[in-house]
């Protein structure tokens, strides 16, 4: 299963406990995720949600969001 910018979080994840935490840094507001298929890579995902920038939304707003950002990381996550 390929994943690319633009792809939705619905088609990754059912929920984002346990694979998901809030974006830092320049990535506040933003929510990242754990690939399934690599703890080398994550995957950044931006969409609206009205609640504070440092606390995750809930996973039915989390649905529609897609990814902005693939990071790899040179050690697993």
């Amino acid at each position: 299963m390929g994943s690319k910018l633009g792809t939705p979080f619905s088609e990754l994840y059912s929920k984002a406990f346990g694979a998901c935490k809030p974006g830092e840094g320049e990535d506040v507001g933003k929510v990242e995720c754990v690939a399934g298929q690599s703890r080398y890579v994550t995957y950044l995902f931006s969409g609206q949600w009205a609640g504070p920038k440092d606390i995750m939304p809930p996973d039915d707003t989390l649905q529609n969001w897609t990814v902005s950002k693939i990071v790899w990381h040179a050690k697993p996550q």
